[in-house]
């Protein structure tokens, strides 16, 4: 990772080998050209963190796995209605907030348990268990943290309130 760090700061240049390998990887994976684009990043690698994972693609391309890149106009139930006015059914809901976690929230309508808001529950900083899960908030967990009770930094995952 030392030499994407270097290659990033010093010379991007440098990470053009490291991008084809990732597009490579991604092509490989994933065969439909349009899901593939949503699945492609729109700034170079090594600006944000990148996903080391096997099964990420793989699970992207079940028939049972939805990649929506249109806004979400609102959450119901047992779907959620994109900004293009069509319902989805969902289980699961994941956010894809980015790097600016907290910022993000601002905008959020996430609802926990007595009708508290996260920005509420979060107003004097961010805390979470473990880095994962929120009290209050029994449907919401990060899968990623930023330190022992930091925010996700690349992704969190919800239920679809009254779940």
């Amino acid at each position: 990772m030392e030499s994407l760090a270097m290659g990033f700061a010093v010379d991007p240049r440098l990470m053009r080998t490291h991008q084809r390998a990732a597009l490579y990887h991604l092509t490989s994976k994933v065969s439909d050209p349009v899901l593939r684009a949503k699945l492609t990043p729109d700034y170079t690698i090594g600006c944000k963190r990148m996903l080391l994972s096997n099964d990420y693609y793989p699970a992207m391309v079940r028939d049972n796995v939805e990649v929506i890149t249109d806004g979400v106009r609102e959450i119901r139930e047992n779907s959620i209605v994109d900004s293009t006015g069509r319902e989805i059914e969902v289980d699961v809901i994941v956010y894809g907030t980015g790097f600016k976690v907290t910022e993000t929230l601002k905008d959020q309508r996430i609802i926990g348990r007595n009708g508290r808001k996260i920005q509420e529950a979060w107003q004097d900083g961010v805390e979470a268990y473990y880095g994962i899960t929120t009290a209050g908030f029994p449907n919401l967990t990060s899968t990623a943290s930023t330190g022992p009770s930091g925010p996700a930094s690349a992704s969190s995952t919800g239920h679809a309130p009254g779940g």
